[in-house]
C-alpha cells in the first residue's frame, strides 16, 4: 500500500498555474459570446452552456474535462458534477484480468451552473461542490436582484467549502439570443469577502 502511495501523482502546478483570475474570467467571456439558445427557455440549466465551457477547457494542454457532453471514459460521461477538469490520467493493471484500468486524474476544477430562482435549488449544487477535491471551484446562478444580499447569501453558505470558490452570476437561458452576448458577472471568495473580478 505505502509503495501504491507514493506513485499516486500530484497536482501538477504547471498546469494549476494556468488556471489565474485573468484566465479563468477569458473562458467565461469568451464562451459568454458564442453560448447558443436552449430549445427549452424555461429550463434551469444549460446544455449549450456546459458544452461550450467543455469545449474551452478541452483545449488546455495537460487537462481532460469530464461532462455529459464529453467522451466517455470510466464507463459514464461524468462525475457528480456538471463539468469537472482534471489532469491526465494514469492506468494500472488489473488484479483478476491481464488488462489497463484508466485512474481519473487530479481534479482541478469543479463546475455546477443552476439557473433556478429557488435558493434550495441552488444550495444543492453548491453541496456538491463542498465535497469535490477540486482546486477550484466555481457556480454558476441566474443573476439576482439584489448581487449584495445574494453575495452575502452564498459567503455563508459555503463557509464549509474548501478551496478557490468562485460564483458567475449569468443571465438566465431564457434571454439568451443568437449573436448576442450574455451578461455575466464574476466573482471570487477571499477573506470571508467576495471580490468582484473584471478585466
Amino acid at each position: 500500500m505505502q509503495t501504491m502511495m507514493n506513485t499516486m501523482p500530484n497536482l501538477n502546478t504547471g498546469v494549476i498555474d494556468k488556471f489565474s483570475h485573468e484566465f479563468l474570467f477569458g473562458i467565461i467571456d469568451s464562451v459568454s459570446k458564442c453560448i447558443k439558445p436552449d430549445q427549452d427557455k424555461s429550463y434551469n440549466s444549460s446544455s449549450s452552456l456546459i458544452s461550450a465551457l467543455q469545449d474551452a477547457f478541452g483545449k488546455v494542454e495537460g487537462c481532460v474535462v469530464y461532462s455529459l457532453h464529453g467522451d466517455k471514459q470510466f464507463g459514464k460521461f461524468e462525475f457528480l458534477y456538471d463539468l469537472l477538469v482534471c489532469e491526465k490520467g494514469f492506468s494500472i493493471e488489473s488484479p483478476v484480468k491481464k488488462n489497463n484500468i484508466d485512474i481519473i486524474g487530479v481534479p482541478m476544477l469543479a463546475l455546477e451552473a443552476e439557473f433556478s430562482s429557488n435558493s434550495r435549488d441552488v444550495v444543492n449544487d453548491l453541496v456538491k461542490l463542498f465535497v469535490s477535491a477540486a482546486y477550484l471551484k466555481i457556480l454558476i446562478v441566474s443573476i439576482p436582484r439584489n448581487v449584495q444580499r445574494y453575495n452575502q447569501f452564498l459567503l455563508n453558505a459555503s463557509k464549509n467549502c474548501k478551496g478557490n470558490f468562485y460564483v458567475i452570476y449569468m443571465e438566465h437561458p431564457r434571454y439568451w439570443k443568437d449573436g448576442l452576448t450574455v451578461k455575466f458577472f464574476m466573482w471570487f471568495r477571499e477573506d470571508y469577502k467576495m471580490i468582484h473580478l473584471s478585466y
